[in-house]
């Protein structure tokens, strides 16, 4: 903080005169006169203080990001003046306050500069006993130096490491051919090793596993139908993906519960500066989205919805019955930096709905979707150590309310999710980092049936299940990366525990030539029953103590060689032998009321998938 000595503005002169009179007459009025002078100085002296003490203020931000800016150096200059004309300097605080106090009235101009922004300047008018308030927001501004070794994204460091790994970006995404928008499920189908179940279907098939074996995520919640449109299309907004990690198979201990592969889509961080936002439209849906900061505070809400609606009602006739149709789907995301660390609330909230009325006595209104609530903590407990606790809630649900000869039929069918987990991650020195991880979930299945009014089928289990796992990522020098670890799960329904090791090894040979392997052992305690290429019936059951739950075993080796800066050329060679798999049972009747897996199941079956793969990537500047 700066503060500036005032100047002399008044000046007061006192004359004292001597007269007639004895020596000890004139020295007594003598002292008196020196006494009334100095105190008529000392008024004229506060005066003088009181007439110039004007103040100049302010805040001093980031123009790009609205934040405050510490240490810019704020200079205070007299204008008009000679060349030695006054001067000042202060720096900004940690919250980018500054003070010039004590000012003569007049014109004054201010210097605004720190390194990695551009230099401004104002000039403010200041009267006696006024405080005039200059905020200033500087912009960015590029900064050249010498040579400069960066470390990469968490995504690049996970590619080095993992086999059979591949992240896509939100740019990346937008550029790749899609059908009616940017899909991040669909624009997955053009790599090796993935495919779709048809031409409008978003469900992937992963080296040979199913739609059903593949664990998908929206920033690491699971989201448990990720569809849109029977399955056209997912339930990913691409307006707020920030990314799309895919791991194709041998993923590590740190996720769980699936036979194949991982789809974990990372939902975009607010960065502009200011309130901005940004509508779009497809040939079936238009969608908008809305976004602001302030301070350390972020946020967005982005929505999409189907606009066929009038074209539907439009075409539809007694003799045409045209279904009505329409989807929404609804993301908001809150971020704070406040409270030691970063914390982060989304939702999510999606829905499909599909009315059919054939006829006076024949009807059908079906209607799917998820809702998806997160809270997440992020902070450092010291240089080496870190923290990760998430609370969150996913739910899916699926109803049908028809009427078939007037006979009227109903099914609901609903899954709740709520998770609560926590990570710990420990640098232990240059090699070593660990991870320790805790979750819980709790699970509610509901499945019912009525049919003309009477109660059918109804099904409800709430079973529990724990999981802890245990990572080291170790570097054992220049050329090795390995990644061991083990996931232990446990299970209420049947009072069952699972150990899951995993292991990832990655080996430089050359510069431009690394060697991968990778493996592990995946347990799958959820079932998936779904209907090929439709995916708005689709529901999930679990597999009780009546039977064993689905385990593979996965082997992976493979090369990958930069045949340049900007060509990778890799090859893959997988192996993946299933046991315990399970089918729904077509022979199943429709007032089942047995819902244990025996029941309801084809149980006891095996599989394989083997296969090769070679992908080629250029990446352009």
């Amino acid at each position: 903080m700066g503060g500036v000595p005032r100047r002399k503005a008044l000046d007061c002169k006192a004359t004292a005169r001597g007269g007639s009179g004895s020596k000890g007459s004139v020295d007594i009025r003598n002292h008196i006169k020196s006494l009334v002078l100095v105190v008529l100085l000392l008024t004229c002296s506060l005066a003088s203080s009181h007439a110039w003490a004007g103040t100049i203020r302010g805040v001093v931000t980031s123009f790009e990001y609205g934040e405050p800016l510490a240490g810019v150096t704020v200079s205070l200059v007299e204008d008009p003046g000679p060349a030695g004309r006054w001067k000042a300097t202060a720096a900004t605080d940690s919250v980018g306050n500054y003070i010039f106090d004590d000012l003569a009235s007049g014109r004054w101009e201010l210097f605004f500069a720190t390194p990695g922004f551009t230099a401004t300047a104002d000039t403010v008018e200041i009267a006696a006993n006024d405080t005039v308030v200059v905020d200033i927001s500087l912009k960015l501004d590029a900064i050249q130096i010498g040579d400069l070794v960066v470390t990469g994204r968490a995504a690049d460091a996970e590619a080095e490491l993992q086999i059979g790994f591949v992240n896509l970006d939100s740019a990346t995404l937008r550029k790749i051919p899609n059908v009616i928008e940017p899909d991040p499920l669909r624009a997955l189908q053009i790599l090796p090793g993935v495919q779709a179940a048809s031409d409008i279907s978003s469900g992937l098939y992963i080296r040979g596993g199913g739609p059903d074996q593949t664990l998908v995520l929206a920033d690491g919640i699971t989201v448990y139908n990720p569809t849109h449109a029977f399955g056209f299309f997912s339930t990913f907004n691409n307006d707020v993906v920030r990314d799309v990690d895919l791991y194709k198979g041998a993923y590590p201990a740190k996720y769980g519960g699936r036979l194949g592969a991982v789809l974990d889509v990372g939902m975009k961080e607010n960065t502009t500066p200011k309130v901005s936002g940004k509508l779009g439209i497809s040939l079936i849906a238009a969608r908008g989205l809305i976004e602001g900061r302030g301070g350390p505070d972020q946020w967005y809400l982005a929505g999409r919805r189907s606009w066929l609606d009038p074209l539907l009602n439009a075409l539809r006739t007694d003799e045409n019955p045209i279904p009505d149709y329409f989807f929404y789907d609804v993301n908001a995301r809150y971020v704070s930096d406040r409270w030691g660390g970063r914390t982060t609330f989304s939702w999510y909230r999606g829905k499909d709905d599909v009315g059919v009325e054939a006829d006076a006595y024949t009807a059908f209104d079906l209607g799917w979707g998820n809702d998806v609530l997160m809270l997440r903590h992020q902070r450092d407990l010291s240089a080496d150590l870190d923290m990760e606790a998430t609370l969150s809630r996913s739910k899916y649900e699926a109803m049908t309310d028809a009427s078939i000869f007037a006979t009227p039929f109903e099914v609901t069918n609903e899954l709740q999710d709520i998770s609560l987990s926590g990570a710990l991650n420990y640098r232990a020195g240059e090699a070593h980092r660990l991870t320790l991880g805790l979750l819980g979930s709790w699970y509610d299945f509901l499945y019912q049936q009525t049919f003309n009014l009477s109660p059918g089928v109804d099904y409800r289990s709430k079973p529990t299940e724990l999981a802890t796992y245990l990572e080291d990522r170790w570097v054992p020098g220049e050329k090795t990366v390995v990644r061991g670890g083990v996931r232990v799960r446990y299970i209420t329904d049947g009072d069952r525990l699972f150990a899951e090791p995993r292991l990832s090894i990655s080996h430089r040979i050359r510069p431009d030539l690394r060697l991968k392997v990778g493996g592990g052992v995946y347990n799958q305690y959820l079932q998936l029953v779904t209907t090929e290429g439709f995916s708005a019936g689709d529901f999930y059951l679990p597999i009780d103590e009546t039977a064993d739950p689905g385990r593979s075993w996965q082997a992976v080796i493979g090369a990958e060689w930069n045949v340049s800066d900007h060509d990778l050329l890799s090859l893959d060679v997988y192996n993946n032998d299933m046991q315990n798999l399970v089918e729904f049972d077509n022979r199943t009747p429709v007032d089942q009321n047995e819902f244990t897996a025996e029941n309801i199941f084809v149980t006891g079956g095996t599989g394989y998938a083997r296969g090769a793969e070679v992908f080629f990537r250029h990446q352009k500047d």
